[in-house]
């Protein structure tokens, strides 16, 4: 994501038209391929306060610098003055000739008719050039997987199926390798309300994570998603576990768990789901491409890595799902049979986990 430095303008009653520069440009949004950044920006309106004009947008002139931002409209390579308003609002401009691997600032400088200039330190932004043809996961730092993601650019240098290795640490094991793929693109909403996590991760099975999704005191009861020992006690082990520059990037994200499942008793009951914030998780029925069960849990969307229904048996092995079949047993995964199953929560089946950054 490009970085945005702010600094707050001030306004006071004394402004007149001879000391009054013009707004920001706002609306900004950069793009990279691995020479270029098209930059597209919307020019300021002018500033009218009471129904007197007090600044009115004369040109923008656009700075690019290495390693730093730009001081001043000569510090640094200028990319273009612009005195044709808002001409880049919807067709970019392409920056070209640029080295993938070093971060570029870039800086707008915005000139009234009265031939003040906004050098607001809000209009500053940063992007790191990345090579699309070499880039690869394990060729990243975790930040950097992080800047692409935010940018919206994940599926412009990855694909589905993609795996980097990660060492954990946890209840489960001491610098344990897990091979974490790429699940999906924009899948899930960020809890903050944000807009979507670019990428979805998700571990293929390893024997060391095997537990069960709810303590022996629970068994009685129903349960769910939420309370359960799996997401209370477990999934935060996990997070810890997992190293720090991964930790930093991972997403709160919103989550749906169905209230209740296919029963033979009961056939399909329409069910909206329950709401989680989740940061290391399992995934879900849906999500894990039984598309036959969207009916039954309309909030849960499959993942594409499993239109692949190879990916989704996972070479035999028994893995939990988070949404309950009835009482206290829960869905799972059965490689053998390659089929939707279910186990008492009190037993013991993998734990897939998946996390977004």
């Amino acid at each position: 994501m490009s970085i945005l430095i702010k600094r707050t303008n001030g306004r006071n009653s004394g402004v007149t038209s001879k000391n009054c520069p013009p707004n920001d440009v706002y609306n900004v949004k950069l793009e990279s391929n691995s020479t270029t950044v098209n930059i597209k920006w919307c020019d300021p309106d002018n500033s009218v306060i009471g129904g007197d004009t007090f600044a009115t947008w004369s040109s923008t002139i656009l700075v690019r610098k290495e390693g730093s931002a730009p001081k001043s409209p000569t510090d640094g390579t200028v990319v273009i003055t612009n005195i044709a308003k808002n001409k880049y609002k919807d067709t970019a401009i392409s920056n070209t000739g640029l080295t993938a691997g070093k971060t570029y600032y870039y800086r707008f400088f915005v000139y009234g008719t009265n031939k003040l200039c906004n050098q607001s330190e809000s209009m500053i932004y940063s992007i790191k050039i990345y090579d699309s043809n070499s880039t690869t996961l394990s060729s990243l730092t975790w930040s950097d997987i992080n800047e692409i993601s935010e940018r919206g650019e994940a599926s412009k240098y990855f694909k589905i199926g993609d795996s980097i290795n990660i060492k954990t640490n946890s209840k489960y094991g001491s610098n344990v390798t897990v091979t974490a793929s790429i699940w999906d693109f924009n899948h899930f909403d960020k809890s903050d309300k944000s807009g979507k996590a670019g990428i979805v991760f998700g571990i293929d099975v390893n024997t060391n994570f095997y537990d069960r999704i709810w303590g022996e005191d629970d068994i009685a009861g129903y349960g769910e998603w939420v309370d359960s020992e799996l997401r209370v006690k477990n999934m935060p082990q996990i997070f810890a576990g997992l190293p720090g520059d991964l930790q930093s990037v991972i997403k709160n994200v919103d989550v749906y768990t169905s209230d209740s499942c296919y029963t033979y008793y009961n056939g399909y009951g329409s069910y909206d789901g329950y709401l989680t914030s989740e940061k290391v998780f399992i995934p879900g029925v849906v999500e894990i491409g039984f598309s036959d069960y969207k009916e039954a849990i309309p909030t849960q969307n499959a993942l594409e890595y499993f239109t692949d229904s190879f990916k989704r048996y996972s070479y035999g092995n028994v893995y939990w799902l988070r949404d309950i079949h009835q009482n206290h047993q829960w869905r799972t995964v059965n490689g053998t049979d390659k089929s939707l199953d279910f186990k008492d929560c009190y037993e013991n089946a993998y734990i897939r986990f998946c996390f977004c950054v």
